[in-house]
């Protein structure tokens, strides 16, 4: 609807990415552990497996946006934990969404430049 092409990259949802993104079935049954065990943790957790699980596509699309987001979430959110000794929900909530935030943008850096150097303008 914006114009964009979505698989600006590569060719959309090949092999290789509908099995990085089915891995993230398998972060539900450590969810719904952490939420039978420990529910004030369990935002916490969500945002540390959903953050951690662009790494792999980091590597896919070459993207250093994506790599800053894995490592950003992750750190923050376990020094949050750490010195905090607590889950913070809200504040794991709000440092992941500043984390995604940043992501957003160098994201739409990362594809402008490529856009550029192919010689296709926004």
């Amino acid at each position: 609807l914006a114009g964009g092409n979505l698989f600006a990259h590569r060719p959309g949802l090949t092999a290789l990415g509908m099995q990085l993104a089915a891995l993230q079935l398998f972060f539900w049954p450590v969810l719904i552990l952490i939420w039978r065990v420990a529910p004030l943790w369990t935002p916490w957790a969500m945002a540390i497996l959903f953050g951690t699980h662009f790494l792999p596509y980091s590597w896919l699309y070459g993207s250093r946006a994506y790599a800053f987001l894995t490592i950003s979430v992750a750190v923050s959110l376990t020094v949050l934990a750490v010195a905090t000794r607590a889950p913070n929900p809200i504040l794991a909530s709000l440092l992941t969404a500043a984390c995604y935030a940043v992501t957003v943008v160098w994201l739409w850096h990362e594809n402008r430049a490529e856009k550029t150097t192919s010689g296709v303008v926004f």
